[in-house]
């Protein structure tokens, strides 16, 4: 049996049945794992949109495979995954275009220096202001996945020089990449940035890689982006850096704790634009994790090795 967790903010039931109503499978809704427990046996595949717990997953005797609704899976217990023959598999990539797009267009942002335009237009005040651009700058991006090569190839159209950041040097498409570094690189990429994009998943090894330290390592002119994981980020240090004008300004999706209080500081910032984790979503969305879903099943049910498996041990 597929079981299907459900959330109505996140995947209603009508959207659900609608893109799996040709599958030729036993398919049941549920909108808590409490619900789920009289026909526990049964569920073999679980296409997931709740973060489990251990306790959770392990009253589900004959699953195999759990698909997660999301990219980010820093909410699964993935010592569960570790100690059972269960794959994990999850979205990863599904945002790229979108998420692109929103980088790229929060650096023209800054670039052009819209924000000041807006602040102007508040003002009824018709006055002359600084612009750069694009062209010759450079772009670090720091978690060179799907997301991550996604906006090197739209950087590329502005010109940009393009730096990148991730577990090892060699592997999948660098193509749009003039220089590709490990994490070790980190403090001296940094130093060469004009725009520090941070895409990183929440694992031991990102937790608070972003702090002190990486902030002074950064350009007093330099602009930081935060598209992957909040907790990848040291509020306290960033907030520090751009009260002290260490960096000339940020980008934040996400954050150390959500939804951000309204006593942050952040708030109040100058240079500092704030969108509350939205990066992600796209009219698109439902179709484009169902086909994954529904391409994963067919590879499940013949054998084939599943797309997007993630390495619980990595932790994505």
């Amino acid at each position: 049996m597929i079981a299907i967790m459900l959330q109505p903010q996140w995947l209603p039931q009508e959207t659900a049945q609608h893109y799996l109503k040709d599958l030729q499978e036993e398919v049941r809704f549920f909108s808590d794992y409490n619900e789920l427990q009289p026909v526990a046996k049964d569920v073999e595949i679980l296409l997931n949109t709740l973060s489990p717990t251990k306790e959770d997953l392990q009253a589900l005797p004959n699953l195999r495979w759990v698909f997660s609704y999301s990219a980010g899976v820093d909410g699964y217990p993935l010592d569960y995954f570790r100690e059972h023959e269960v794959a994990l598999t999850n979205t990863s990539g599904i945002h790229k275009t979108n998420i692109a797009e929103q980088v790229l267009g929060a650096m023209i942002l800054f670039s052009r220096n819209l924000y000041q335009a807006l602040r102007q237009m508040q003002e009824r005040l018709w006055q002359s202001y600084p612009l750069g651009e694009l062209k010759g700058q450079s772009l670090l991006i720091v978690g060179s996945g799907a997301i991550g090569r996604e906006i090197a190839c739209k950087a590329k159209a502005f010109d940009l020089q393009v730096l990148g950041i991730r577990r090892t040097k060699d592997g999948e498409d660098l193509a749009n990449f003039d220089a590709m570094g490990t994490l070790a690189d980190l403090p001296e990429l940094l130093g060469q940035a004009d725009y520090v994009v941070n895409v990183l998943p929440l694992t031991k090894a990102t937790r608070g890689l972003f702090d002190e330290s990486a902030f002074n390592a950064m350009k007093p002119s330099a602009v930081f982006l935060s598209v992957g994981r909040g907790e990848t980020v040291r509020e306290a240090d960033l907030i520090r850096a751009l009260e002290e004008k260490k960096i000339a300004g940020a980008y934040l999706d996400v954050f150390e704790q959500e939804p951000l209080a309204p006593s942050s500081p952040l708030w109040g910032l100058d240079r500092v634009v704030l969108t509350p984790h939205n990066a992600g979503p796209t009219p698109h969305y439902h179709p484009r994790a169902m086909a994954m879903f529904l391409d994963n099943l067919r590879r499940f049910r013949s054998g084939e090795p599943l797309l997007n498996r993630v390495d619980p041990g990595a932790g994505y």
